[in-house]
């Protein structure tokens, strides 16, 4: 029975406890509070008879409500109406709080992720101490694009490099637009000869074409990265880490721009 619930996702579920025609009520209360699937379906019990113990026993178990054998027809059916109301009220909530908390984690210009979600991921990754690498990519010289083409081409570029990051990391990293013209890509569980290899070729995603600006223009750019790793050796906490891969990426921007400066310890 709990199976078949689960399957279906019920939004009411109405049980009968009548110990006398052997039927326990309790144990799959029970189960359909405790299973994610069923967890939100509103839960009728219905009692043979007003017993103080099981009355007290199915509200803590996690019955939406008591029906007992002095209650009308349509005295069940208007509280049903309540409870199912209820629930879909309380769904709409959840799904309006998970809408908005995803929406928290956005960067609404390019769709990425932002500064939020890696202030959330980039502590546990560390504290778990797994490998990881965290690298800053700055779009070299983008004041420029905004001086010379304006402001709405400079958003334009900025979601064009979105693209061609996003088209290189991994389903598991996490790539955010940092700030203004800055993104940062966290990939963990890698060692620094593969994160060379990633930070070279996000480098390269971006100078590989020019970006379109619309109207037959477009502006050829490039990238400057720098990263940091955390080792077997080396850990980190959260804001020393994003300190070294940012002066990475300041020696890499010293060093002339478009390549790929490793933070040295």
């Amino acid at each position: 029975v709990l199976a078949q619930m689960r399957k279906t996702r019920p939004e009411l579920v109405i049980l009968q406890h009548a110990p006398a025609a052997g039927l326990d009520a309790f144990p799959l209360l029970a189960a359909l509070g405790a299973a994610e699937e069923t967890r939100a379906a509103a839960r009728i019990v219905v009692l043979p008879d007003q017993n103080a113990e099981w009355i007290d026993l199915a509200l803590r178990l996690g019955a939406s409500d008591i029906v007992l054998p002095r209650m009308s027809a349509a005295e069940i059916s208007a509280r049903a109406a309540a409870l199912l109301a209820r629930t879909a009220a309380l769904c709409a909530l959840r799904q309006r709080l998970h809408r908005d908390l995803r929406l928290a984690h956005l960067d609404p210009l390019t769709g990425l992720r932002n500064r939020r979600a890696l202030d959330i991921h980039l502590p546990r990754i560390l504290a778990e101490g797994r490998l990881a690498a965290l690298m800053m990519l700055d779009i070299d010289h983008f004041k420029a694009v905004n001086d010379r083409f304006g402001h709405p081409a400079g958003d334009r570029v900025r979601r064009e490099i979105a693209q061609r990051l996003e088209a290189v990391a991994a389903p598991t990293d996490l790539l955010v637009r940092y700030g203004g013209e800055e993104f940062c890509l966290l990939r963990p569980d890698t060692d620094r000869p593969r994160a060379s290899v990633l930070a070279e070729t996000l480098r390269r995603a971006i100078s590989a074409a020019p970006v379109p600006l619309g109207g037959g223009q477009q502006v050829h750019l490039t990238m400057s990265v720098g990263f940091a790793l955390q080792t077997e050796d080396q850990a980190w906490l959260p804001e020393r880490l994003i300190a070294a891969a940012d002066t990475a990426l300041y020696r890499s921007k010293a060093a002339g721009r478009n390549c790929v400066r490793l933070h040295a310890a």
